[in-house]
């Protein structure tokens, strides 16, 4: 019955100095044969853990190494015929064995030259008076021979050529300027010795290419008389990457850390592309941008041990990461060449093509110590109960009376029956005394229960009053932010696009009209901006007067943060038409816009507010200020993400205080409307 269930509930609290007694018991002859199968089996476990650890890093770094040195040594194999063909050019010069003054006799040799050697691409020589003769050869085998001097009018002219290397037909020209003028040639002059290019992309194929270039000067005079310039192609290289057994599922790439902080992607043993097609062109990528998820993480964990690569020097670094709960080694060194190449080899192999055996041999070292241990503590609860039986009948009639009943025959121990014959009669009378307590309280807990509901309701409504006021005056993500961790938030934005607007001929304005009148007129404005902020997603972040103030891209980063801001300003000009002013003249606004870096944040403990500071809202400010009316100004930062979509004019070079002079365009519309 009810009123049986309320009684027993005290009584088995009572009970429970008997009850815990028993487990003290049990647990004192059991907890030996634990305590001494766990420091075991721990320390066993432990030690072979710590040994498979040390062991995979050992194999890692072995391997890791043996595989950049390979990489390492074939780089270096590959890229030297490029230099020695240099070299030898260089010779024959510095002893006369070809003329300088009519390059037509070294035409045979260059295409000798480019046709032997099957991953050269081209063989230039260019002379102090600006004549040029080039051995090239293309990815399908055609070769060509290249002529700039004054029988081409220091045109560019390519020819077919022979099986014998003699010029055929002219397979192309165009006009060129000095190519004396070149970064290949203006650098090798300006070192005084080889230097290499910076790797580009093949104009003519598929293929990267990379560049030696070397002066040649007069022994005596020192006075210069040629630079050679030699290029080979990179795809070869991928290739042996991609054949190259890195452990069982490991992988190699080779990425240019020169003057672009982030490391271009050279060559890859996955099936990547190193260049990507922009529109009609192609371009290189920084390796954190590529598409397999391995590389660009490993290059992230690269780059933030080691920021811009510095710091990466002779000696490997072998670092560890995780993707997917999956843990990978990475080594990276570089580039072993002179003149050097600043070039990084990265190996990358999982720490899963290691730890088959180890993690079988683990397995198996904590199967045992299990089963050690439950047999251990079988045989201990076996002790165990044998020793405590005589209690049983004890512990049975205890529970007998906490449940409301007394037996009519209890089964006790010998030495105990008086005792808990006498215990078991003091919880039958303290039950029935207890019976009616027990009914009261229940009901002024039932009492207590309902206005404790009754108060949480009041109180989750009055916090959701709250939590919408809050999110009226802050975004949801920092709201949110600032209830679980309460203090002041910063954040940088890498790319925030910010508008201001300002209503035009305000301040006359103002004068004319009557206070209420004139902040109903400002929300009607104000409120119609919401909306479309509300529609582009945006974040208004305040108003200040008549000005208004958005941005896009925070607190969550997006791609279309400009796209954005621009539909919404062109929107505004649209709304804003609609409305006029006191004297029925239609309203408008100057809008200015920028792109840049920003950081943002809630400060203060009081009225606070979520706000914008940095170089790009001062610029985005100034081009509000500095508008027309009706217009939208953006900066050249906003232009490049919008023109491709947009119409925009250019308005030309405006003073911008503490900038100097900015580019600055007008934002017209939408492209094809």
């Amino acid at each position: 019955m009810t009123d049986s269930t309320v009684a027993v509930s005290l009584p088995i609290q009572r009970n429970k100095p008997a009850f815990s007694q028993r487990l003290r018991l049990r647990s004192l002859i059991i907890l030996p044969f634990l305590a001494q199968m766990l420091t075991v089996s721990g320390a066993i476990g432990y030690l072979s853990y710590r040994n498979g650890q040390r062991t995979v890093e050992t194999l890692a770094e072995q391997l890791t190494e043996e595989i950049s040195q390979r990489i390492d040594e074939n780089l270096r194999a590959y890229l030297a015929p490029t230099q020695q063909i240099d070299r030898l050019n260089a010779i024959l010069i510095e002893q006369d064995h070809f003329p300088l003054d009519d390059l037509t006799f070294w035409e045979p040799l260059l295409w000798e030259q480019v046709q032997t050697n099957p991953d050269i691409n081209f063989i230039k020589l260019t002379n102090s008076q600006g004549q040029q003769r080039t051995g090239e050869k293309l990815e399908n085998g055609d070769l060509r021979l290249n002529i700039i001097d004054e029988q081409t009018n220091y045109d560019f002219h390519s020819y077919k050529t022979d099986d014998q290397g003699n010029p055929q037909e002219l397979d192309a020209s165009f006009t060129v300027s000095d190519t004396r003028a070149g970064a290949w040639y203006q650098d090798a002059v300006t070192a005084g010795q080889s230097v290499w290019s910076a790797v580009f992309i093949s104009f003519l194929e598929d293929t990267l290419v990379v560049a030696s270039a070397t002066p040649v000067y007069d022994r005596d005079s020192q006075e210069l008389l040629a630079v050679l310039n030699s290029g080979i192609r990179l795809n070869s290289i991928g290739d042996y990457l991609h054949e190259l057994e890195i452990g069982k599922t490991g992988q190699a790439f080779l990425i240019e850390r020169r003057a672009r902080g982030r490391g271009t992607l050279l060559a890859t043993s996955t099936d990547e592309i190193p260049f990507r097609d922009q529109g009609e062109s192609r371009e290189l990528f920084p390796a954190i941008e590529s598409q397999d998820l391995v590389t660009r993480i490993a290059v992230g964990e690269l780059l933030q041990t080691y920021p811009d690569f510095e710091g990466v020097d002779e000696q490997p670094i072998l670092s560890k990461f995780k993707i997917n709960d999956k843990w990978y080694y990475l080594q990276a060194r570089p580039l072993q060449n002179d003149p050097a190449l600043d070039w990084l080899i990265a190996v990358v192999v999982p720490q899963s093509d290691f730890t088959t055996q180890i993690r079988r041999n683990t397995r198996n070292t904590i199967l045992l110590s299990l089963g050690a241990l439950g047999l251990t503590t079988f045989a201990g609860w076996c002790l165990a109960r044998w020793l405590s039986q005589p209690l049983e009948s004890l512990t049975q009639a205890s529970q007998a009376i906490a449940a409301g009943d007394l037996p009519p025959n209890i089964q006790l121990h010998p030495f105990a029956a008086q005792e808990i014959s006498h215990l078991a009669k003091s919880f039958v009378t303290m039950s029935s005394q207890l019976q009616e307590s027990f009914s009261t309280l229940e009901q002024r807990v039932a009492n207590r229960t309902q206005a404790l509901s009754q108060a949480n309701a009041n109180l989750k409504l009055e916090q959701a009053k709250a939590d919408e006021l809050l999110l009226n005056v802050l975004p949801e993500a920092i709201a949110t932010q600032l209830k679980e961790s309460p203090g002041t938030i910063a954040e940088l934005f890498e790319e925030v696009t910010i508008l201001f607007a300002d209503i035009v001929g305000f301040t006359p304005l103002s004068n004319r009209m009557a206070p209420l009148e004139l902040v109903e007129f400002l929300n009607s404005i104000f409120s119609s901006f919401d909306i479309l902020a509300d529609r582009y997603g945006l974040e208004k972040i305040k108003t200040i007067g008549d000005a208004y103030m958005v941005a896009a891209g925070l607190p969550l980063p997006r791609e279309d943060h400009a796209r954005a801001i621009a539909d919404m300003a062109l929107e505004m000009q649209a709304a804003i038409a609609h409305i006029r002013d006191d004297q029925g003249n239609p309203c408008e606004v100057r809008i200015g816009i920028n792109t840049g870096i920003a950081v943002a944040g809630v400060i203060g403990t009081r009225k606070f507010i979520y706000d914008l500071w940095g170089d790009a809202v001062n610029v985005a400010a100034r081009m509000e200020s500095q508008g027309e009316p009706g217009h939208i100004q953006v900066t050249h930062q906003t232009y490049l993400y919008l023109k491709d979509h947009y119409e925009l004019a250019e308005r030309g070079k405006i003073q911008i205080k503490g900038k100097g002079e900015l580019k600055t365009y007008w934002l017209l519309g939408r492209r094809g409307e």
